[in-house]
């Protein structure tokens, strides 16, 4: 990774660092991806001539809807000898970009051919006619084959720039200064007569290629491009001057004839030419042959549910944001909106952040996760205490950024504290952003409770902000999940009809795909699906050597029987069997593809040969640099076909390949639980399952929490291998933490009885500390429904069983309970004295109780009610221990007409500033706010009356509590 100081910075994302290539079409870098952390080359594309010269402003979004749209094809691109585009968009210019994997030893093609043997020289060659196969199946005319263009690392030839091929033609020759492209060394008479290059213009390419490096320079003058462009036109290189075999320089020779019918008809035809004439050079020329068309085809019958949404995003940039929710069955084309959503969002120059649901062994806000570490790129707009709040969810915070935050330590905020606070976070950086951001939640049927809940609040918060929400999930698995968002618009997909099915049939079929038979046999074997449709397509086309000989053809009454299970053994019969593993290991751990996990379980495969060779035969796909399942539907097939013996033993490798790797890391608590309860191993599937509750409780998953500890308790109870103390231990503490989970949703009724159960078992183990504990939850539950006497009791009994036992922590604990109570009853002596008490043993056991008792003043003084100021201050730290936002902005009011009285004005108009301007303030606190500053503002220097009041409007509720936590210690 590159340890440069950066150029510049593109977007939030990425930093610039020196330059790796310059062309006609723009300039490449070397940079990094803050978002993931990695080295990458990025090509800004030059587009200025092009861009402007279309007057017109439809044109100029039609030209950049195709810029996409190529660079998403590129991206979809996965094949060996084809470099890798990883990320594309546009940057503030609305010029477009796009990464690719950086090669860090890269060399030329011509480079790489020197002082090779002709058998390493025509591998090369090789190699990027099979580049080029895969290019033009896919409809891919490259047009710029030229050295610069055919990169070799390690002996692997790598073409590049094809996602660019035809962005000159999109100009239009009347706006364009220049007709043809290419490179002049390289490019075929026929381009240069003004005609549109074709597949047979990259071959006539390779073969200019082919002659310079076996005979060790270009044939023709390139210095001078007046004779260059003559020699192109009327002159025939002499191949019988190279030093190779005439079956070697026959080829040579058909490739760079002068007319294209004269050359061969495909890249697989001169690979075909070459393997015959050398017979010991090894090459696999097998790969999908149809699926291009069957992938490009364009977007069909979704076409109203798409103009609702784009009209949704034009609406989002004028600060009229809406969240909609997309659902259907498996295979209903959900996914395709929005891709195609993705695409125009980007054209319109949005941020997109896409997040995806995962059915096996996910973190509880696993949906939220890309969108915590995009927060963490804007550096300049967060705080301190915003990256302590980040770092409760994301470990490599300090990776992400550019800001120092290694001495930052993660908050501590409750369940409750931790949802706000994030949504206040959000909400302040996406009002700051320019453009418009679309949030895209995949496979919501999937989520845990507290991403949905988040998600919920989310969308209820989107007023006047430039977003826009869209959620898909299936409805078959949860029918009721858009009830949890009832502002959002719900669209429901069903089957295509006859008149959808016979367009999407013409996209891969061309006008054969509308007969008849054709509509008909489509209808009949998928319903509308439009994932079957595909299936039956590419299933009739293996029958055929072209697609469009299908409306020719006799067709079957089925086309296959077994539903996904006949989908999935066609796919699969184009892989080995050691692919073959993989892919079953790899369906267990999910639909993403976890390559560190599959590379430790089989250390002897290559993985990019797996993954490309997977991707080919439609297995696996890529998306924002994520590999997983093309379709879950194969990923459930796959599991299906493992037998229950060899599953279980599946699950087993899987799981110790976690903890070696992972050890008990949060992110994976929930898989390791999974993959051992499978395996059949109780015990360590009770100690994760109980991880993962508490995992889920830190954040508020409540649901989730009681869910697991429920499970985890049967576990203990079936198991033979705890001794009865310990297992009454567990139920303890199992007890204890269901009932904090109870407590969290406002189920008062069945946290007590937990509690109960829990302090009987105490009683019966004699242990005074769990005793405590127990009484303490209980007095909880009493604080909570308001019963101030029962819970004083309680917390009485509690704390003479810490005294007893000299427990420092339980006895600081309830003295703050007890504090709480005797303030809620009215006696704020009382409470003083407690928290003051709980301060000072805290102190001493050399412990920072975050608490009410922190807050202590030693000064004091009074407010107008006789109240002393330094109560003040403790009022307001019971109200955030509470919760209790609105209780905490009130005493803050009186708080600040005290520090009037005494003539600490400063303090005061910061103070009235954040209470005129926090979004929770009431009207009635906001007024006297306002009113008071009024009366204030004179008694303060004009540079120092504006500084403060732009710090006080700027605060967030947590560091306006941290600020007055500073004043209480003075």
């Amino acid at each position: 990774m590159t340890t440069e100081t950066p150029t510049q910075q593109l977007g939030n994302r990425y930093l610039l660092y020196h330059e790796i290539g310059r062309g006609g079409m723009g300039v490449v870098y070397r940079a990094k991806d803050r978002l993931f952390g990695n080295d990458v080359a990025l090509k800004r594309v030059d587009t200025d001539k092009q861009v402007l010269a279309l007057t017109d402003t439809l044109q100029a979004a039609e030209f950049r809807l195709a810029l996409a749209r190529e660079f998403k094809l590129s991206a979809s691109m996965r094949h060996p000898h084809i470099i890798d585009v990883l990320d594309y968009g546009f940057d503030n210019e609305q010029k477009p970009y796009y990464t690719m994997e950086l090669l860090t030893e890269r060399k030329t093609f011509l480079q790489a051919a020197q002082n090779q043997t002709l058998h390493s020289r025509i591998s090369l060659i090789l190699q990027l006619l099979s580049a080029l196969s895969y290019l033009h199946r896919r409809g891919i005319v490259h047009r710029d084959i030229k050295p610069a263009n055919v990169l070799v690392e390690d002996g692997q030839v790598k073409v590049l720039d094809f996602g660019l091929s035809t962005m000159h033609d999109r100009t239009t020759k009347e706006t364009s200064d220049y007709s043809t492209v290419g490179t002049l060394a390289y490019m075929a008479p026929e381009v240069l007569t003004g005609e549109e290059g074709g597949i047979t213009a990259d071959l006539y390419a390779v073969g200019m290629l082919g002659y310079e490096i076996i005979a060790g320079e270009h044939p023709f003058v390139v210095h001078d491009a007046g004779q260059l462009v003559n020699q192109i036109l009327l002159e025939f290189p002499d191949v019988n001057t190279l030093d190779a075999p005439e079956r070697i320089t026959s080829i040579i020779q058909r490739l760079i004839q002068k007319d294209p019918l004269d050359r061969y008809p495909s890249a697989s035809a001169v690979i075909a030419a070459f393997t015959n004439a050398m017979v010991d050079i090894p090459y696999d020329a097998s790969t999908a042959a149809r699926d291009s068309f069957l992938q490009a085809a364009r977007f069909v019958g979704r076409e109203r549910e798409i103009t609702q949404l784009v009209e949704a995003l034009q609406a989002s940039k004028q600060g009229h944001s809406s969240a909609w929710l997309v659902s259907g069955e498996s295979g209903m084309g959900k996914s395709r909106i929005l891709d195609e959503l993705r695409t125009q969002a980007m054209v319109n120059g949005a941020v997109v952040i896409r997040e995806q649901a995962v059915a096996v062994g996910s973190q509880p806000l696993k949906l939220w996760q890309t969108t915590l570490r995009w927060l963490c790129l804007h550096d300049e707009l967060l705080t301190e205490q915003d990256f302590a709040l980040l770092k409760q969810f994301l470990p490599d915070v300090d990776n992400l950024t550019i800001a120092n935050t290694a001495d930052i330590a993660p908050t501590n905020y409750s369940p409750a504290e931790q949802q706000a606070t994030l949504l206040a976070l959000l909400e302040r950086v996406f009002s700051t952003l320019d453009n418009p951001v679309v949030m895209l939640f995949e496979d919501l049927h999937w989520a845990s409770s507290a991403s949905l809940q988040l998600l919920a609040q989310w969308i209820d918060r989107l007023h006047n902000l430039q977003v826009l929400v869209i959620g898909s999930y299936r409805d078959d698995e949860k029918p009721n999940l858009n009830a949890q968002f009832p502002s959002a618009t719900h669209m429901q997909l069903q089957g295509l009809n006859d008149a959808d099915i016979s367009e999407l049939s013409a996209a891969m079929l061309g006008d054969a795909g509308r007969t008849e038979p054709v509509v008909e046999l489509l209808r009949r074997e998928s319903e509308g699906n439009i994932f079957f449709i595909v299936e039956v397509v590419r299933a009739l086309a293996e029958e055929v050597d072209n697609l469009e000989q299908i409306g020719r053809m006799t067709l079957p009454a089925r086309v296959f029987a077994g539903g996904i299970q006949a989908v999935l053994q066609r796919r699969l019969s184009r892989l080995s069997q050691e692919n073959h593993v993989l892919l079953r290991y790899a369906a267990l751990i999910g639909r993403e593809i976890n390559t560190d996990v599959l590379q430790a379980i089989m250390p002897d495969t290559d993985m990019t040969t797996w993954l490309t060779d997977s991707i080919n035969a439609i297995v696996l796909d890529v998306e924002d640099e994520v590999y997983r399942f093309a379709h879950d539907k194969l990923r459930v097939g796959l599991i299906d076909m493992i037998p229950p013996a060899e599953r279980q033993d599946m699950h087993a490798t899987i799981a110790n390949t976690l903890e070696n790797l992972y050890g008990e890391d949060d992110a994976h608590i929930a898989a390791l639980a999974h993959h051992w309860g499978q395996a059949g191993n109780t015990t360590k599937e009770e100690r994760y399952v109980t991880f993962s509750g508490e995992q889920a409780l830190r954040i508020g998953a409540f649901q989730e929490a009681i869910s697991y500890f429920q499970k985890a308790f049967r576990l203990v109870q079936e198991a033979n291998t705890y001794a009865e103390t310990r297992k009454q231990r567990k139920y303890v503490h199992l007890h204890q933490r269901t009932g904090n989970a109870h407590l969290g949703v406002g189920n008062y009724t069945k946290a007590r009885a937990e509690y109960e159960r829990s302090l009987h078992l105490c009683y019966e183990l004699e242990d005074p500390v769990a005793v405590g504990v127990s009484l303490g939850h209980l007095g909880n539950v009493a604080f909570a429904v308001e019963d101030f006497d029962q819970a004083e009791m309680l917390y009485e009994e509690a704390l003479k069983h810490y005294r007893d036992m000299n427990n420092t922590d339980g006895i600081v604990r309830t003295l703050n309970r007890l504090g709480d109570v005797a303030y809620e009853k009215g006696d704020q002596n009382r409470a003083t004295q407690l928290y003051q008490e709980s301060l000072t043993l805290s102190r001493e056991a050399g412990n920072d109780w975050n608490m009410a008792g922190a807050m202590q003043n030693r000064t004091l003084r009074r407010d107008s009610t006789g109240t002393p100021l330094g109560n003040l201050l403790i009022l307001i730290g019971v109200a955030k221990a509470k919760d209790d936002t609105q209780l905490i902005l009130k005493t803050m009011m009186r708080l600040a007409s005290t520090m009037v009285k005494e003539e600490m004005y400063a303090d005061a108009l910061e103070l009235y500033a954040f209470l005129l301007y926090h979004d929770e303030s009431p009207e009635e606190i906001q007024d006297e706010a306002e009113q008071k500053l009024y009366t204030i503002q004179d008694k303060i220097e004009n540079e120092l009356r504006e500084a403060l009041w732009e710090r006080g409007k700027n605060r967030t509720l947590e560091s306006m509590l941290q600020e007055l936590e500073k004043h209480s210690e003075a």
